[in-house]
């Protein structure tokens, strides 16, 4: 028998009803099948989407980069206001009895009788507008990043730690340096947010003196509550979230990006119409945990497919990351008891500023709060990857089911379809805002560690915890898992389509034993579900 009649039988559909006499119609086949052979379609055509993919929402970029850059300036002019006008305030009478040497127009501050609630919650609703900022200049990062990868060809997954990955050129848009420059940005967005209103609090004794004060354990009852506004926490805010909107869109006008959607449907789709990734030909029933070019055999399908933690090589990393930081923010409230004193102008629990709250002390316990919380930052971002790659699993899991797999180039709707990342996104700024609460910066004692800090370590732990789940969760059915693996999706992509399913499509006849070997993809209707019992390539 030749190699050309081999090859023939290749081609042969089992499943057609001509098949039901196998000898005598496999015979008859393979001669039509030998005048036919060039022009019958081979499955690496069907990869060429045949559809215009999702492009993505251009115009919520724009807006996301705007609002970032209006923000952050009006946060430096604000500032600036402060500063001019401080001046022009005088001191509350019934704080001259507590800091008598305290003059705010000296150190540019200003006081406002505030509600220490009111003030709890201000300070709530400031980190949730730093987090909107900062997701949206993130966004645009991270994507610019994706496709700055792809041009290079290292791009391998929809989701990437941004802050860790980069592309050629130390100082490329999305290199080392810009990376760095975002990392610092947003640890002191959120360090600063917290440090905007200082808290001034007269307790039930009437005194806010280290000897009368509350201890650690036992809080005296607020009678009232002053916030103090100093001009250098909101012109480093304001600072900080202008450089993020100016480095995203430096990125936005220097790379080139063919959609701005985040679903990995239409990233992969994109990728392969501007021929940046090729589809892998027999590798229909082959997961993100079986990216090895080296073999294409026919493999079996599986009832239950990897973890996370199994395809993605920096999951298991993030997840020790997470579990690290929860234990060493469980040791905090511990912490004041054996470092009395930082600095000159900063303690735990001494007033050391004699209630002046100068500029110099106002900055030194600002980056000494953005350092500690820069492992929060650090760990939130990179729990991201870990939601993201759940979130990319679902997308492309919905191929087996009544609505079918659809390309979403809406950021905003993906974000809010899946409960992983929105649950993420949420806790965030929560987290972020208890930290504020657990160790800030007070007028008459400068760095204050709270009882809140109680709180700090379980609400990492339940960042841990849910992280974990999310990265051990084996997703049901013969449905190869992709995570997001932008090369797997086009291996297992034959049609790209606006609704895909997926599922069984044909049976060949393969090798010198006539061996059944199936073959699953794509389709515009429903499929029907893949033989467990049988091999697929």
């Amino acid at each position: 028998m030749s190699y050309s009649t081999l090859h023939d039988i290749e081609l042969v559909d089992l499943d057609s009803d001509e098949y039901k006499s196998p000898l005598t119609s496999l015979l008859n086949n393979v001669q039509h099948r030998r005048s036919t052979s060039e022009s019958a379609p081979s499955l690496g055509n069907y990869n060429t989407p045949s559809v215009p993919y999702d492009v993505g929402y251009p115009f919520l970029v724009h807006f996301g980069l705007v609002l970032s850059l209006v923000v952050g300036v009006v946060f430096i002019g604000i500032g600036g206001v402060i500063f001019a006008i401080s001046p022009l305030f005088n001191i509350p009478s019934d704080l001259v009895t507590y800091v008598p040497a305290w003059s705010p127009g000296k150190e540019r501050n200003i006081t406002i009788p505030l509600n220490y609630y009111v003030n709890v919650a201000l300070g709530l609703v400031l980190s949730f507008l730093v987090m909107v900022c900062t997701e949206a200049t993130g966004y645009v990062h991270g994507t610019t990043l994706k496709w700055g990868l792809a041009k290079e060809g290292r791009l391998e997954f929809n989701a990437n730690l941004r802050l860790f990955s980069a592309t050629k050129g130390i100082f490329s848009v999305n290199g080392p340096i810009v990376n760095i420059l975002f990392l610092i940005s947003i640890v002191l967005s959120y360090a600063a947010s917290a440090s905007v209103l200082f808290r001034f609090n007269i307790y039930e004794d009437g005194t806010d003196t280290l000897e009368n004060r509350p201890s650690f354990w036992n809080t005296k009852k607020i009678v009232q509550s002053y916030s103090i506004i100093s001009f250098l926490p909101v012109i480093i805010l304001g600072t900080a979230l202008t450089l993020q909107a100016v480095l995203g869109l430096i990125a936005y006008h220097k790379t080139r990006v063919p959609t701005w959607s985040s679903s990995p449907l239409d990233v992969s789709s994109a990728l392969v119409y501007h021929g940046y990734i090729q589809r892998r030909h027999d590798r229909c029933m082959r997961s993100a945990a079986r990216t090895d070019h080296s073999t294409d055999t026919p493999v079996q399908p599986s009832s239950r497919q990897p973890k996370p933690w199994a395809c993605h090589k920096s999951v298991p990393r993030v997840v020790y990351l997470v579990w690290t930081t929860a234990a060493l923010f469980l040791a905090l409230p511990w912490t004041y008891k054996f470092i009395p004193k930082i600095s000159g102008y900063i303690s735990w629990d001494g007033p050391t500023w004699n209630g002046l709250a100068p500029p110099l002390a106002v900055l030194e316990g600002s980056l000494i709060v953005g350092v500690v919380q820069a492992l929060i930052t650090i760990s939130l971002h990179c729990s991201e990857l870990v939601t993201t790659l759940a979130r990319d699993e679902e997308v492309w899991r919905a191929a087996t089911t009544a609505k079918g797999a659809q390309p979403c180039g809406n950021p905003l709707k993906v974000l809010l379809g899946s409960w992983q990342t929105c649950g993420l996104v949420l806790w965030k700024p929560v987290l972020h805002w208890i930290y504020g609460l657990s160790l800030s910066l007070e007028i008459a004692s400068g760095l204050v560690l709270s009882t809140v800090s109680l709180a700090l370590g379980p609400g990492i732990i339940m960042v841990a915890l849910f992280v974990t789940y999310i990265a051990n969760l084996r997703p049901p059915g013969p449905q190869p898992a992709a995570y997001g693996n932008v090369q797997v999706l086009v291996d297992l992509v034959d049609e790209w389509l606006m609704i895909m399913y997926w599922g069984h499509k044909s049976a060949k006849l393969r090798g010198l034993r006539l061996r059944r070997v199936c073959h699953a993809g794509t389709s515009s209707g429903l499929l029907p579900p893949v033989e467990m019992d049988a091999v697929y390539a």
